[in-house]
């Protein structure tokens, strides 16, 4: 009797496969190439997956340094923002014995706080988008710059 397999077992079972493989010590390239025959697929088509995956790999390793960078920034002016105006408060609370002029900064410096924190933790929207081309950009400039 035949097996039969549904949709992305076969991937999943070959996928496997090659996890298998790669534990028993083939995991360099010409193995990934001698299997990729031993499926029937050519040598070209394997390279230009391989092109092609590393291209994306790439993109999502610059993706998740961009998102690090973005809120270790966040993380760093919050970490101002509370020491600052703690000061403020504890300054404006032994000089007149309750808050009055430092709920200002604290609440504008907060907004902006606010604002900050938005920006870096959506990844999904317009701003994020622009915002990482012109990270990208800035790095690019600064290789160039260094190369020189």
């Amino acid at each position: 009797m035949r097996q039969t397999y549904e949709e992305g077992d076969v991937e999943e079972i070959l996928k496997r496969a090659v996890a298998i493989d790669a534990t028993r010590g083939r995991s360099g390239r010409d193995s990934m190439i001698r299997a990729a025959g031993e499926l029937g697929i050519s040598e070209e088509t394997v390279v230009a997956a391989e092109r092609q995956w590393m291209k994306e790999k790439a993109k999502r390793e610059e993706m998740r340094e961009f998102i690090a960078h973005q809120r270790n920034d966040f993380w760093g002016h919050l970490a101002c923002y509370v020491g600052v105006n703690t000061l403020l408060l504890a300054f404006n609370f032994a000089q007149s014995g309750r808050i009055t002029w430092a709920i200002w900064p604290l609440l504008g410096w907060g907004l902006g706080i606010f604002f900050h924190m938005l920006s870096a933790f959506d990844t999904k929207g317009k701003e994020f988008r622009k915002e990482f081309q012109d990270w990208k950009k800035g790095r690019e400039s600064d290789r160039d710059a260094s190369a020189e």
